[in-house]
């Protein structure tokens, strides 16, 4: 019994004499005004501190961060002596064709290392783990797509809420547009590319006028198909792209089937036709087509 009180006693001492300190979360972004081109940085800076504003160094854990847009570098940092830090960069923002450019590259990329990682493996958890570190990684190297969408006019702010044992800080950033340059025109000329995967060769050969030829590498022109490069926007793969990721710019171009079988065709054309798809011009006279998969082609020109 008297072991049993001791027990209780020691308990309470720990419950109620020595209680835990109280703090309130101070978050500080390096930079309350960031451009809009996903490439510019900032350190965030978590303080844990007291009724006085002072910095207790006893705190120590984790802190979960999260942020309405652009990307941070570690969604959970672990504070040491009252702070904690992670590294920000900003969204795209008023970029729209900028945005969708990036997005292809951010694609190539991820796409290409994830198969080359995840070897075949069929583990659903250690796939999704897989992808969310290639991601991670890609965004790092420069590849960041995410842009912001804001909710109502005047609202381009990006918001971060750091929470630590059920305490929370907000801050947030103002993100300003930056200017999108225009679209660039298909150059005539011979492409040479790879699709998505990154396991296969392509070909592109386009006259005047915007037609063209594509296929796999090393096969005869005569099996090739047919492309027609418009200028016209793609509106409908436009509008989902921009509600859904902020980026638009994508024309219209038509696949047809090759030339060899379209002559059986009585009056082919392919306009009307052919299949509808989306391309976007890229810098360096580069040019993506979407087609077969739902990422398709990526061509530089040769």
């Amino acid at each position: 019994m008297k072991k049993f009180l001791l027990s209780i006693g020691f308990a309470a001492m720990v419950l109620f004499g020595f209680p835990q300190q109280s703090f309130w979360l101070d978050v500080q972004p390096g930079k309350l005004k960031m451009p809009g081109d996903g490439i510019d940085y900032t350190t965030v800076v978590i303080a844990a501190r007291d009724a006085d504003g002072e910095v207790i160094t006893s705190v120590r854990g984790k802190v979960k961060i999260r942020v309405s847009s652009g990307f941070i570098d570690d969604t959970v940092a672990q504070m040491d002596q009252g702070v904690a830090m992670v590294r920000f960069t900003s969204p795209m923002f008023g970029t729209p064709i900028k945005s969708s450019q990036r997005m292809v590259y951010f694609m190539f990329k991820f796409m290409q290392k994830f198969i080359g990682r995840a070897a075949g493996s069929t583990n659903y958890q250690a796939n999704q783990k897989l992808a969310t570190d290639i991601a991670m990684e890609t965004i790092k190297e420069g590849f960041n797509p995410i842009a912001l969408i804001p909710k109502k006019d005047g609202d381009n702010f990006v918001y971060i809420v750091c929470e630590m044992r059920g305490v929370k800080g907000k801050a947030k950033i103002e993100i300003s547009k930056e200017s999108d340059s225009p679209n660039g025109n298909i150059v005539p000329g011979i492409y040479y590319g790879r699709d998505i995967t990154g396991q296969s060769d392509w070909y592109l050969d386009i006259s005047s006028g915007g037609q063209g030829i594509f296929g796999e590498a090393g096969a005869s022109a005569e099996v090739g198909n047919t492309i027609l490069f418009t200028t016209e926007n793609f509106t409908e793969f436009n509008d989902a792209m921009g509600k859904m990721a902020g980026m638009t710019g994508f024309m219209k171009a038509y696949l047809g089937p090759p030339e060899s079988e379209t002559k059986y065709l009585e009056n082919f054309n392919i306009r009307e036709q052919g299949m509808p798809s989306a391309y976007m011009p890229m810098p360096k006279n580069g040019v993506f087509v979407r087609w077969s998969n739902p990422f398709g082609q990526y061509f530089i020109q040769i």
